[in-house]
């Protein structure tokens, strides 16, 4: 499927047109023709390979407003993204899920760890979608748009600095990486994914610790037990 993404207003823009050639089969197949020579990574492959592998009554051009979908993961198979700060909070936080799986992980064990996931990540982003929202009508040019702007000029500092606090009091990090020590005023908001795997790996440096104790103390009885049956 070719996926063309439009934001709201586009979207409503052309609803009434929605069934026109603009999005009939000619239309898929021009966009289909201007991604062709895209490489798929990995692989001796483009886009074309794969476009002419799939049946063309599969291909269709189809309109998507921008929002939050609420589902992010299927079987083996999760979303994360967009941009580039909430693609790299949701890739700590997979990382964070991910490394509570056990060696030979199932399908249900892996669903497990990305609903983990969403239930960490997914209120954050709808806040980051919100904001997103509130951002473009400040920088619109209509007259509302400037009526939220005089509002805004003249709000208590007191408010955008409770914006800000919840911005920047998230700052997911990685289990399996030394901890970043915090230095400002802000405590960092709870992150569960990492708690999670903390929790996990002290629990398996414990047990590790205590087999190698064990292994040492029946090699320490070993070598007695030899020494005194040579004398």
């Amino acid at each position: 499927m070719v996926i063309r993404h439009l934001d709201d207003k586009v979207s409503r823009e052309l609803d009434s047109s929605f069934r026109n050639s603009e999005w009939g089969p000619e239309a898929a197949d021009a966009m289909c023709r201007e991604v062709r020579d895209f490489p798929v990574p990995r692989n001796n492959m483009t886009i074309g390979d794969l476009i002419d592998a799939t049946p063309k009554e599969y291909i269709s051009k189809v309109m998507l407003e921008e929002k939050i979908f609420d589902t992010w993961y299927s079987g083996r198979t999760c979303l994360i993204g967009d941009g580039a700060v909430s693609s790299i909070q949701d890739a700590v936080v997979l990382a964070n899920c991910i490394y509570e799986l056990p060696a030979t992980p199932t399908v249900e064990n892996i669903e497990k760890a990305f609903k983990h996931y969403k239930d960490e990540r997914f209120p954050l982003a709808k806040t980051a979608y919100n904001t997103s929202h509130r951002l473009a009508s400040i920088v619109g040019q209509q007259w509302y748009n400037d009526l939220i702007r005089t509002i805004l000029k003249y709000m208590p500092k007191s408010v955008f600095t409770r914006s800000l606090h919840v911005m920047y009091a998230y700052r997911p990090q990685a289990s399996f990486l030394p901890l970043v020590t915090d230095r400002g005023e802000l405590k960092p908001a709870h992150q569960p994914s990492l708690d999670r795997a903390r929790a996990l790996r002290k629990a398996e440096d414990k047990a590790k610790a205590a087999t190698s104790s064990s292994i040492s103390i029946n090699t320490a009885t070993t070598t007695t037990t030899t020494t005194a049956t040579v004398v």
